[in-house]
């Protein structure tokens, strides 16, 4: 199996600086990816809050990077 990391997903280098500028993190990505579809299927309204919502696209951010360690 592959190791599973938290790579950062858009990594920019600034040629200026001579530096990487990390970004966000894959998971990140993954759970920014995923919240319209959750946002689309259950609304935004007060049953369903806004830390429901992270919470939920973290989880599936979650599971797709386990994922990738099976690939």
């Amino acid at each position: 199996m592959k190791e599973n990391k938290n790579t950062p997903a858009y990594p920019v280098f600034d040629p200026d600086t001579d530096k990487i500028h990390l970004g966000m993190t894959l998971r990140d990505h993954f759970a920014n990816s995923v919240l319209p579809s959750l946002i689309s299927l259950y609304g935004f309204n007060t049953e369903k809050t806004t830390e429901w919502h992270a919470e939920k696209s973290y989880k599936l951010a979650d599971a797709m990077l386990k994922q990738r360690e099976i690939i």
